[in-house]
């Protein structure tokens, strides 16, 4: 009796410890580096946070704190990533490498990403949208069918309101994407040129200016999943 006593009292304190450093973002766990290395039983909360995720390499993960992010650690069902601010749990997913490609006009595209495109008239636009998960170019100036992909390595463009070429890679980097997220990125394309990193940045090469009549615009939308 007192032993199971003590095993709640341990359970409640450990539950109480890691409340301010670990949170589901809703596909992830992710456990915040700094305030486990700081904790002086950080074996012992990292064994509490990850027991409903299968055996990991423990100490291995404990001594890759301190070393360069991207170190990986997997399972059967789970891997963890040691990023630059947290520690990532997820359950691992192939991305789709097939090409698909979409036609000038509206279209609902559902796989491997939701996106909803259409072609209006400038006029029609009215505001152009500043958001992430819409693009909005010169419908004149793209090379149909688009092609939707996967980024490579060599991928480059040149991100809006920058007059220079940037590779994905290093533009991917600057904006903190996690690793294992780098995998599920895709690009849009107009014969070879890329016209948007999907949800990021489209390519200034495509922008809207004062000779544009007609607008390709696309949405990310992820109800349509």
């Amino acid at each position: 009796e007192l032993l199971q006593e003590a095993t709640d009292f341990l359970d409640e304190k450990l539950s109480e410890a890691v409340e301010d450093i670990v949170w589901w973002d809703g596909v992830q766990l992710r456990i915040d580096k700094a305030a486990l290395q700081n904790n002086p039983h950080a074996g012992l909360l990292l064994h509490y946070i990850l027991s409903p995720y299968g055996q990991f390499d423990k100490v291995g993960i404990l001594q890759a704190l301190n070393g360069q992010p991207g170190k990986r650690f997997t399972n059967d069902r789970f891997e963890l990533i040691v990023d630059r601010e947290h520690l990532i749990v997820h359950k691992p997913q192939e991305p789709e490498d097939k090409a698909f490609k979409l036609q000038r006009g509206s279209q609902v595209l559902k796989k491997p990403i939701s996106l909803l495109t259409d072609v209006i008239t400038i006029e029609a636009l009215g505001e152009i949208p500043k958001v992430r998960e819409v693009l909005c170019v010169d419908a004149d100036k793209l090379q149909f069918p688009l092609t939707l992909r996967r980024w490579r390595s060599g991928d480059r463009f040149q991100p809006f309101g920058m007059k220079g070429i940037k590779k994905i890679s290093d533009y991917l980097t600057d904006e903190k994407v996690p690793i294992h997220e780098k995998d599920h990125v895709y690009v849009l394309c107009s014969g070879e040129s890329i016209v948007w990193v999907v949800g990021f940045r489209p390519d200034d090469r495509f922008k809207v200016d004062d000779n544009t009549k007609m607008v390709y615009l696309a949405e990310l939308n992820e109800k349509l999943l």
